[in-house]
Order: structure tokens, then C-alpha cells, then sequence
């Protein structure tokens, strides 16, 4: 029985897919299924039906994951805890980071990682800030951007950005100049993304300061398919200006700054887990994720106040508030 076939059992159990946990793991599917083909046979019973629409758990699968989860997560916490204390680079830091964010600043980040900490690794994941402040809080990313407000138990988070919002129309000649009102906002053509995720909070919180019930003909997490459909269909978005700095570069789109007495913003955060250590390759990558929003928001890829992040301290030192439930 080897750890990489518990790992990728694993992956399999949490997509239930194995093509899926082949693309997550980056290894070729063939090799995925001889993995857990061996696992089995070294066990004696069968741990995934495999059906046309992925693989699920059997009983024997099930109970074989939780007994197995605890020790895995074990097993990532002593290697953080040792190469914290060796002050070493090594390993691999799990970054979690929403899509809105991930189109701006995240491949400047993962190159200047790379760049800057060899031979360490960094592993990118895209997701919602609800389900990545799930992640951070399981142990399943070392650190996190989200939005607030947001709350989770054993979170501690550091503000990094106060981003403006702004109004994504088509571009041309046609559209109006000059910053829009949260009144002028047509709800019958308006795409949000659905309730619940950390950027449609801030919206929300914007639209009950100004008295307004927010409303939307289209509610879309993909932020391709609503640049598309503000693009070529004529609907209007609530959006960070680094999502479509280049189709506004490009004079595809136009992005209008909204005012409700001040800017509508949303609060970026970065988080690690308080139950977590915070190895060096991590602390390196939350410095890094600072330097490149200043440089973008110098840049003007970034709308918004760039704060001022201090370092992060392992979990014991750490002064970054909690965000508790």
C-alpha cells in the first residue's frame, strides 16, 4: 500500500470522477486506475464502483476514507510543522483564490513564486471564497484570497485590497460616460453571480446601503460567460475592473465606475488556517501576493486602495484577527 495510491483514491473519492482526479493530480488516467487497481488487490475488496457517470464509494471505500483522511492530514501536518521549524522552502504551497482575482494578478504570482522560491511548488486552485474558507479551515489549501464579509471558525485573514466595483457594458459610442448610480442599474439586464458567493455579498451589502433590492435577469458563476454575454448580447455586469482590463484595453467592453454616495468596493482578504503552521514558502508567497497587488494597482490594473501587508507569523505568533462563526 504507497501513499500516492491512497492520495489518488482519495482525489477520485472527493470528484468522483477518475478522469477528473487525473486532470487535478496531473497524472495520466491509465495510471490513476493501476494505482487504485493495486490498492485494491493489497486491501482484498473493492473500493469505487466505477458507472458511466464517474466512480462512487463503495461501503468498503467509505469506510477505508475515514479512517484514512485523519492520518493523511497527519501526515501534512507534521511535514509543514518540520519545514517550518527547518526554515526550508521545500514542498508545495496551496494557493486558493477566486475566479475574479485569479484573471487579474494570479499568473504574476505563480511566476514570481517561481521565480523566488525553488525549489518549492505552487499549487493554484480556483473556487468561491465560501468554499475556499472550507478548504483553508480542512486543511486542503495552505492559504486563501477571498472576500468579506465572510465568516468561518479558526480563520485568521489580513486585509489586502479594497477593490472597486464597477458597471461592464459593451463598449461604444452609445453607452453613457461618466460613473452610473446603483438606480440606474437595470435589473432586467443584469448578470450577477449567484447568491452566496463572496463578490455577490459585497454587492448585496451596496444595494441595502442604498435602499435598492438587488435583482438580476441571469445569475452566472463563469466570469467568461458573463463577459461574453455583456459583450455580444448587450447585458450589463457588477465586476472588478482587473477581470476585463483587456477587453477594455481592447475596446470590447467599458467599465463604469458605481456610486452609491461613496465607490462600491469589496474587501480582499488573504487567509491562512489558526490550526495550521505557517511554513517559510508560504510566508514568501503572502509577501509575494502584496508586492504584485501594489504593482498592479500602480499599473491601474487593480482599482481600489492596496493595504499594507505586515508578515505572516507561524500560528502560535500570529497577531491577524479570527474570523469566527
Amino acid at each position: 500500500m504507497e501513499l500516492c495510491e491512497i492520495k489518488s483514491f482519495l482525489a477520485i473519492a472527493d470528484l468522483g470522477s477518475i478522469s477528473r482526479a487525473a486532470l487535478r493530480l496531473g497524472v495520466p488516467q491509465p495510471t490513476l486506475s493501476r494505482q487504485i487497481s493495486r490498492l485494491e488487490q493489497d486491501l482484498g475488496a473493492a473500493l469505487l464502483y466505477r458507472h458511466g457517470r464517474g466512480a462512487s464509494l463503495t461501503d468498503t471505500g467509505r469506510q477505508f476514507r475515514e479512517k484514512v483522511v485523519p492520518l493523511i492530514q497527519d501526515l501534512e501536518r507534521l511535514r509543514t510543522e518540520i519545514s517550518a521549524r527547518a526554515g526550508t522552502d521545500a514542498g508545495t504551497v496551496r494557493l486558493g483564490i477566486p475566479q475574479s482575482v485569479s484573471r487579474s494578478i494570479a499568473a504574476s504570482v505563480a511566476a514570481s513564486f517561481h521565480r523566488q522560491c525553488s525549489p518549492a511548488r505552487l499549487q493554484l486552485v480556483e473556487a468561491n471564497s465560501s468554499t475556499l474558507a472550507e478548504w483553508l479551515a480542512d486543511g486542503e489549501v495552505d492559504a486563501a484570497i477571498f472576500y468579506e464579509p465572510h465568516k468561518a471558525p479558526h480563520i485568521s485573514v489580513e486585509p489586502v485590497f479594497s477593490e472597486e466595483l464597477f458597471l461592464i457594458t459593451a463598449a461604444g459610442p452609445a453607452q453613457p460616460a461618466g460613473p452610473a448610480r446603483i438606480a440606474d442599474i437595470d435589473p432586467g439586464r443584469l448578470i450577477l453571480t449567484t447568491d452566496g458567493q463572496g463578490l455577490r455579498r459585497s454587492i448585496e451589502a451596496a444595494f441595502d446601503d442604498a435602499g435598492r433590492a438587488l435583482d438580476a435577469a441571469m445569475e452566472i458563476d463563469s466570469i467568461a460567460a458573463v463577459k461574453e454575454l455583456i459583450e455580444t448580447e448587450g447585458f450589463v455586469g457588477i465586476l472588478p475592473f482587473g477581470v476585463v482590463h483587456r477587453e477594455v484595453e481592447a475596446g470590447r467592453l467599458a467599465a463604469r465606475p458605481i456610486l452609491a454616495g461613496v465607490p462600491m468596493t469589496a474587501e480582499l482578504v488573504v487567509g491562512t488556517a489558526l490550526s495550521q503552521p505557517v511554513t517559510s514558502a508560504t510566508r514568501q508567497l503572502l509577501r509575494i501576493i502584496g508586492t504584485e497587488v501594489s504593482t498592479f494597482t500602480a499599473r491601474g490594473i487593480l482599482r481600489g486602495r492596496a493595504r499594507r501587508m505586515g508578515t505572516a507569523a507561524p500560528t502560535e505568533e500570529r497577531p491577524a484577527r479570527a474570523l469566527h462563526a
